[in-house]
């Protein structure tokens, strides 16, 4: 429908505007800045592959991969967050290992549906 579209749109287009203001906002110099537009740009890829898989159908192989790879991605980037930080290895990289499977996960969808038309 028009109204999936114009919400695959916008949720795109806040997804990349707040992805880039993401890469100019580090954690670092800009703590608070950073925190906003990070989950700004998680809803808006959520909205955007909910919609995406609803579009294409939940059945389908196309939207089984979407939800499959989205809950994924989510499922690390919060046990990232909420992992507790202490003495080893892994509790101090469980953020950076979150968000990078995280973030892999999404950017996988689009190269993972291409060979799916093949």
């Amino acid at each position: 429908s028009s109204l999936a579209y114009a919400v695959m749109w916008y949720s795109q287009l806040g997804f990349q505007f707040f992805y880039g203001l993401f890469l100019i906002n580090t954690l670092c110099v800009q703590p608070l800045a950073h925190a906003i537009v990070v989950g700004t740009f998680i809803v808006g890829l959520i909205v955007h592959f909910i919609t995406l898989a609803i579009v294409m159908g939940i059945g389908t192989k196309a939207g089984k991969l979407i939800v499959s790879l989205s809950a994924i991605g989510i499922i690390t980037v919060l046990m990232g967050y909420f992992f507790p930080v202490g003495s080893s290895w892994f509790s101090q990289h469980a953020l950076w290992l979150g968000e990078c499977i995280g973030l892999s996960c999404a950017f996988a969808v689009m190269p993972v549906l291409n060979l799916l038309r093949t």
